[in-house]
């Protein structure tokens, strides 16, 4: 899994989970798995994440890093647990696994 992932980070209310959401046609949006050992966390008002290594990353940061894609609901890896109301509508319910994060912008 080495593909650029590029999007921005972004609560959802309604599910209560973290989206990534991409650049492109209909800003397509899929679950982020984050790399181990990151905690979410609450900074004020904004919901995000603690990376290791990185810091914070806030909904509205952009990010970078490398990683890969995966149809959750086709094709689940072993392992791992996503509650279904946390997967993007759709047949696939596209989950974003994050190897590594090299930048964030600030939002």
């Amino acid at each position: 899994m080495t593909a650029i992932i590029m999007g921005t980070l972004k609560y959802d209310a309604q599910s209560r989970c973290l989206r990534l959401v991409m650049p492109g046609p209909g800003d397509p949006q899929a679950t982020p798995v984050w790399p181990e050992g990151t905690r979410p966390i609450i900074d004020g008002k904004r919901r995000g994440v603690d990376v290791p290594g990185i810091g914070l990353v806030l909904e509205g940061d952009k990010i970078t890093g490398g990683g890969g894609a995966s149809t959750w609901r086709k094709d689940p890896p072993a392992g791992i647990k996503i509650p279904e109301g946390c997967l993007p509508s759709g047949p696939d319910g596209t989950v974003i696994i994050i190897g590594e994060v090299t930048e964030v912008k600030r939002a």
